[in-house]
């Protein structure tokens, strides 16, 4: 199967969040590995659905299809809901900061 630059760089996007194993094969052509590849620092999409747990915190699936859920306790100024514009960062030591519609950012790990 023969994948362009712009498909290896989709599913990097759509795996942002996970952990991945080492697959060679998403490294972009003249790359031996993935981890030799640009890492990807942020995604931009937007709410799709937002619901919050019976812990108080925010679970939200994105246009992108991912889910993302809260994992802090910092309050949300305005509530999520559908078309709102999310922006998701990597953070310290593996973990992600969320901000909706640019409040201020919260904690969230990546579900689906």
């Amino acid at each position: 199967m023969v994948v362009d630059r712009a498909q290896v760089e989709e599913v990097r996007r759509q795996a942002f969040g996970f952990s991945l194993p080492s697959l060679a094969f998403l490294a972009p052509s003249g790359q031996g590995r993935a981890e030799d590849a640009e890492p990807i620092r942020q995604v931009e999409t937007s709410v799709t659905a937002a619901r919050m747990s019976r812990d108080g915190k925010w679970v939200l699936s994105l246009e992108n299809g991912s889910t993302w859920r809260q994992t802090d306790t910092e309050r949300v100024g305005r509530e999520p809901r559908p078309g709102s514009k999310v922006v998701i960062r990597s953070a310290a030591l593996g973990s992600y900061l969320m901000s909706v519609d640019g409040q201020r950012s919260f904690r969230a790990r990546r579900e689906e």
